[in-house]
């Protein structure tokens, strides 16, 4: 980006004038349609960062302090960087512009290199950036526009919108509002890294979760957060989108290649151990029990102990036998 760009920055953390909110948002070229021109109009295929995982636009991505948020969203940006796989998903190229706004040199280059990202990897780092409440996000819509950058990935939210109060929808909104258009003008994605509440004893919701008003996730396309689950390896990828299905993956955190690995839909998942569990409750009851007590065996309750064995018995694992009117489940062997 140059000496240009950097003085330019410079200018606007030294201005004293970052306290304007940000301008309107920048208008589509075509903001009037009819039922007619909806219809017959030839639109383009939604553009994925991740394949099936995560779509472009407004993304937001959260989680606990210190959980690999970070180490994540280098992963995504080196794969974007390369055309690499994620996931085992082939990754579009793409230039990204990451703004690792918490990170020092000495951390990005020992990151860098624990992860093996090459030279030509096309991604470019600003440690620091004017905030996005004054000048930072014109000269971020310029950089886009410039540079044409597939990704901008801001490291974190709260670094770089400093002194906002983000409960207050009023001023929290528009700066929001302005970093969707620019997707939407320029079909990228830009994803705020930011932080989710403390756990609260209800069931997961990456919405929900995150910190602060809800003008952030209600005005975001796709919203992702990751947590650690109490007695499990690895964490959970939740993410709520209006563009794709909901995505729910166990991660594994490789340390070989200082990468996170999918291991599968969190769904499947849990259903193929619960089925494990079963089994091998069945092989040590002797290999034939009734429902009640291959869920006593297990700890499940007895509804869902039954909706798995009946699994099991569509996959011929488990066949049905009746004795004197009481059903027992049998092992195949």
């Amino acid at each position: 980006m140059g000496d240009s760009l950097s003085d330019k920055i410079q200018a606007e953390l030294d201005s004293g004038m970052l306290n304007n909110l940000p301008a309107p948002p920048l208008d589509p070229t075509k903001t009037t349609w009819s039922v007619a021109e909806l219809l017959s109009v030839d639109t383009t295929d939604l553009r994925m960062i991740i394949p099936n995982v995560w779509p472009a636009g407004l993304t937001f991505f959260g989680g606990r302090p210190k959980l690999g948020k970070s180490w994540f969203m280098q992963q995504v940006s080196y794969t974007v960087g390369i055309g690499g796989r994620m996931f085992d998903y082939p990754v579009e190229r793409g230039k990204v512009l990451y703004l690792a706004l918490e990170d020092s040199v000495r951390r990005l280059k020992k990151r860098i290199e624990a992860m093996g990202i090459p030279p030509e990897c096309d991604i470019t780092y600003q440690l620091r950036w004017p905030p996005l409440q004054g000048k930072g996000i014109d000269l971020l819509a310029t950089e886009i526009e410039r540079h044409g950058y597939l990704l901008v990935v801001i490291d974190t939210l709260s670094r770089a919108i400093p002194g906002i109060d983000q409960d207050k929808a009023e001023v929290v909104g528009p700066i929001i509002a302005r970093l969707q258009e620019l997707t939407k003008l320029h079909n990228n994605g830009i994803t705020l890294v930011d932080h989710t509440r403390k756990p609260s004893g209800f069931a997961a919701d990456p919405v929900d979760d995150l910190m602060s008003s809800t003008a952030k996730a209600a005005t975001a396309d796709t919203v992702f957060a990751l947590y650690r689950e109490q007695g499990k390896a690895g964490a959970r990828l939740l993410g709520r989108s209006r563009e794709i299905e909901e995505v729910d993956l166990r991660i594994i955190w490789d340390r070989n290649t200082c990468a996170w690995q999918s291991q599968g839909d969190t769904g499947e998942m849990e259903m193929t151990e619960h089925r494990a569990n079963i089994l091998a409750a069945l092989e040590e009851l002797g290999g034939k029990a009734q429902a009640t007590t291959i869920a006593r065996a297990v700890k499940q309750d007895l509804s869902n102990t039954v909706k798995r064995l009946n699994e099991l018995v569509n996959a011929d694992f488990v066949y049905i036998d009746t004795v004197e009117g009481k059903k027992y489940y049998c092992k195949n062997i």
